[in-house]
């Protein structure tokens, strides 16, 4: 007994359809997870000088009214609206590291 040649045809193209699907899922989990936070890390926050935390009488009063940005401001900022795509973990970590609610990696992790 030989292996029929439609068997290994059908294999092969199950195994193409999944590898088609997963490889761009898995990619893109990799760049959410680890790629992006490494690198928002490395360049922005790792140079930061000091953190907002115990500091928030010294945020001046226009900026705690009300949100710089709303819900379709990607309309307007492109490079907001790919941030958030792909950086959300990281920029989200930053956001609480900066405010002293947890560390960077921790909030990555969360």
């Amino acid at each position: 007994g030989g292996a029929r040649p439609g068997a290994a045809t059908t294999v092969r193209t199950v195994l193409a359809d999944y590898m088609a699907y997963w490889v761009p899922v898995l990619s893109y989990v990799l760049i959410l997870g680890a790629i992006a936070p490494g690198l928002r890390y490395a360049l922005i926050v790792r140079r930061r000088k000091f953190r907002l935390m115990g500091r928030y009488r010294d945020v001046d009063d226009t900026f705690k009214d009300g949100w710089a940005f709303t819900l379709f401001s990607c309309r307007e900022n492109k490079l907001m609206c790919c941030s958030l795509l792909f950086c959300l973990p990281a920029r989200l970590a930053d956001t609480w590291d900066s405010l002293g609610v947890v560390p960077y990696w921790d909030g990555v992790r969360k």
